[in-house]
């Protein structure tokens, strides 16, 4: 790594650094944070799902507890008593910010109800965007795939 910008004074033009831990904004730290957090995971005694790596689980006395994570920004679903303690673990091990309940999580609504034990992520946002630009019809039909040759 080449000297940051501000510290040029205190070193020479030629010299190299050698990072002892990752910076934040490099392009490995992202990958760098989620072998940490893979291990926190582990530690924690929650699986990883097979069919998404940015899913870990466990069930604690017939209740699920999950946590999903894109990059650095982490949701944690479950139970209040157990979503409290499984935080409580991920606070010992990360300096983290709790934002309390969730209405949004990346660019996903996050809608939930307690008294019927469901949560639901939808893309409404995403999903008007298609519309727009490929002129879709709010609730009409799909198009019969395949195509015609030609059409």
């Amino acid at each position: 790594m080449g000297v940051p910008k501000g510290l040029e004074r205190f070193y020479p033009e030629d010299v190299l650094l050698l990072l002892l831990r990752t910076l934040y904004g490099l392009k490995q730290a992202a990958m760098q944070f989620w072998r940490e957090l893979q291990k926190a995971f582990v530690y924690m005694r929650y699986k990883r799902n097979k069919a998404d790596p940015c899913l870990a689980y466990k069930w604690v006395d017939g209740f699920l507890v999950i946590w999903l994570s894109w990059v650095d920004d982490c949701l944690n679903a479950g139970p209040t008593v157990l979503v409290k303690d499984s935080t409580k673990q991920m606070k010992f091990i990360f300096e983290c910010v709790d934002l309390g309940e969730m209405d949004e999580y990346v660019g996903c609504k996050v809608d939930y109800n307690k008294e019927e034990g469901f949560m639901k992520l939808t893309q409404p946002v995403l999903l008007q965007s298609y519309e727009d630009e490929f002129d879709l019809d709010e609730g009409g039909h799909a198009p019969k795939t395949p195509a015609k040759t030609g059409q």
